[in-house]
């Protein structure tokens, strides 16, 4: 605390941090300020592995990729 101010400082996963200044300006009545910085990486947890389903072909799988093209023409 500083006079009527507290600076709270601390190490969030990004994932969690999307609408954080959000959050705190709800908390604070418009008045909070939220600044934040990537200061590292750390692999996630492997139970926490998020995979997004491919909508394209992957052009580093040459054969797929190539019969594909083919089929296409």
């Amino acid at each position: 605390m500083e006079g009527d101010q507290c600076l709270l400082t601390g190490l969030i996963p990004i994932d969690l941090s999307h609408n954080y200044e959000l959050t705190v300006r709800q908390y604070t009545a418009g008045m909070g300020h939220y600044e934040s910085k990537v200061i590292g990486y750390e692999d996630a947890p492997e139970e926490l592995y998020k995979e997004r389903p491919r909508f394209k072909l992957d052009p580093a799988n040459r054969g797929e990729y190539l019969l594909a093209k083919l089929r296409a023409t």
